[in-house]
């Protein structure tokens, strides 16, 4: 695993293609849906789902991404640790919080898991597949590049002590 280098260039293609994934519809509009019964009519896209439905974890999942881009182009030490928090927010809230609430919400049985898996599927669309996906491999180069820059820095402030 040391031997992957990911570079600035690779982080900003992978944010561009995360950003992008974004428009993809991604989430039911519960407004929408209550006035039509047309599906096509009532995707709405992830910053949607970010920003209106779940607005503080997307508030903070903003303040944090654009810390750690502030701090890693400032090359400061301590940048892997707001990406890594950036990186358990945003796992631990689109993989597991929100199908385990809409399980829980339905009183899901183990032997209903693919009916679930289908009514998952119709309220969150392929884009938010697309879109955790993306995310989740931009958080991790970016913790990888942010542990390669730490590791920089490192022998410099070890000839200091020594």
């Amino acid at each position: 695993m040391n031997n992957i280098k990911i570079k600035p260039g690779h982080l900003i293609f992978l944010f561009l293609a995360w950003f992008a994934s974004m428009f993809l519809p991604s989430t039911l509009n519960r407004v929408k849906f209550s006035e039509t019964l047309s599906l096509e009519q009532v995707y709405e896209n992830f910053f949607y789902l970010l920003f209106h439905q779940e607005m503080a974890v997307g508030l903070a999942l903003l303040l944090l991404l654009s810390l750690a881009f502030f701090l890693s182009f400032k090359k400061e030490r301590g940048t892997h640790f707001i990406v890594l928090a950036c990186l358990i927010l945003y796992a631990c809230y689109f993989i597991i919080y929100l199908p385990l609430v809409m399980a829980i919400d339905n009183h899901v049985q183990p032997h209903q898991l693919r009916g679930f898996a289908e009514f998952f599927w119709l309220f969150y669309d392929y884009g938010y597949i697309a879109s955790v996906c993306l995310g989740l491999l931009f958080l991790l180069c970016f913790f990888k590049y942010s542990l390669d820059s730490k590791e920089k820095s490192a022998p410099t402030s070890q000839k200091l002590l020594g």
